[in-house]
């Protein structure tokens, strides 16, 4: 059972309305800072005293995050790297949560070959080349940093590559040590 689920970036609220919906949580906080998407979202999902829909930059709403949240889903459209950064330094899980992310960056990776000092900064990567097929190590290690910094462990549950292998998904579960 979840207490609370927060997904960030939550645009339409597809996910929301398909997956999430369905765990019957005690709250489902949708955060997204485009009105049109948001009043898509409570078209789609409905409004109840269940479904929290905020209007908010995704990076403040992180220091809101409620301490009973038990699964955060990021789906940003590109990287999720400096999310996961901001997620951490703005909040501090209490208890083992799950966190789902969405990685697309590696649909464009131009900035990445003519910057390789953008995984650095993204991912907190020491890699001199950074392939695609490298990526799921890349966002391991970035976790497993996180961690180390923030006190947590991150443990994979799974991850998996969309269709055109343009997005990549992983589930983790994060426990604070």
């Amino acid at each position: 059972h979840h207490k609370i689920i927060v997904e960030l970036f939550s645009g339409k609220g597809y996910l929301s309305k398909e997956v999430y919906s369905h765990l019957n949580a005690d709250k489902l906080i949708m955060v997204d800072n485009d009105a049109d998407l948001q009043r898509d979202a409570k078209k789609l999902v409905g409004l109840s005293e269940k479904n929290i829909f905020v209007l908010r930059d995704a990076e403040e709403a992180m220091s809101h995050i409620p301490a009973e949240t038990t699964l955060i889903d990021i789906d940003p459209y590109g990287s999720c790297g400096k999310i996961l950064q901001s997620l951490f330094e703005k909040w501090r899980p209490k208890h083992p949560f799950i966190l789902m992310t969405t990685d697309g960056s590696i649909l464009d990776m131009r900035p990445y070959v003519a910057h390789p000092n953008m995984w650095a900064e993204k991912y907190l990567s020491n890699r001199p080349n950074v392939e695609k097929d490298d990526f799921p190590d890349v966002l391991d290690e970035l976790l497993a940093k996180l961690g180390n910094h923030y006190g947590f462990k991150a443990e994979k549950i799974n991850g998996v590559w969309n269709s055109r292998r343009s997005a990549y998904y992983a589930g983790y579960l994060i426990t604070p040590q």
